[in-house]
């Protein structure tokens, strides 16, 4: 009995050694590379929508070092997705100490400040990130400045920026439903469903698509196609504006 009560002592203390060397950094460790490594892993995460494995990789950077410019710019990235603006501001403000040259820093920012309705200082960032002649994300520069127009309510500006974007980049998504969107407005229904089609070829439907999908189905007197939009829709995303706008379509189409 002693000896077993021995052998479970010697297992509990190697344990705890294990759990106590696991959570104290490696005084060997590179920590700029740990950092740099950490700050990836967090991008990527938040690109495949795991916002919370992403937040626990970002911190875990800047635990690593505090002054990683990409692990301070993801985190405020990760932050204007979740919200949370004023932690995003402080997170994008560090990081543009640490370098203010990063084109894709000065991108996202310049998204940040629109949503804030900063139109003119979001602007500003964009040009930065225009004159800069070695960028090779243009395409998603002109894309951000044609949804920034849009918010302002500058239709024909946002046009003129989305035609851009798509001339560099004829896959841009958000581009082609913009277009879809302002010509269906427009009244230009082949333009409308040109778009549209092209947006659906390369990518996965959300509530705006299918809500927009089922008006031009509308429009061409289509009821099959409108009732398969509708089904996606309501099963998809029953929570949505677009929903909501269904469910009185459809209350109206009953009264008739």
């Amino acid at each position: 009995m002693l000896r077993y009560f021995s052998l479970i002592t010697v297992l509990l203390s190697i344990m705890f050694l294990s759990g106590c060397t696991t959570e104290s950094l490696n005084p060997d460790i590179n920590l700029e590379k740990a950092a740099e490594a950490n700050a990836k892993l967090g991008v990527g995460y938040m690109n495949q929508g795991n916002l919370e494995l992403a937040m626990i990789k970002l911190t875990k950077a800047l635990k690593f070092d505090e002054d990683n410019a990409h692990a301070n710019h993801y985190m405020g990235e990760l932050y204007r997705q979740l919200g949370e603006l004023d932690k995003a501001e402080d997170y994008f403000q560090r990081a543009l100490e640490l370098n203010a040259a990063d084109p894709q820093l000065l991108n996202n920012y310049g998204v940040f400040l629109c949503e804030l309705k900063k139109y003119k200082d979001a602007e500003d960032y964009f040009d930065k990130v225009l004159k800069n002649s070695l960028y090779k994300g243009k395409a998603k520069v002109y894309e951000n400045l044609g949804i920034c127009a849009k918010i302002k309510g500058n239709l024909a500006e946002s046009e003129g920026h989305f035609r851009r974007a798509l001339l560099m980049n004829p896959k841009l998504a958000k581009s082609l439903l913009s277009l879809a969107q302002l010509k269906f407005d427009q009244r230009n229904k082949i333009s409308a469903y040109s778009y549209f089609q092209q947006f659906s070829k390369i990518s996965q439907q959300n509530s705006e698509s299918l809500w927009l999908g089922l008006l031009l189905e509308k429009e061409r007197g289509n009821r099959n196609g409108m009732a398969s939009y509708a089904l996606r829709l309501k099963s998809r995303f029953p929570h949505s504006k677009e929903a909501e706008l269904l469910a009185k379509m459809e209350t109206r189409s009953k009264k008739q």
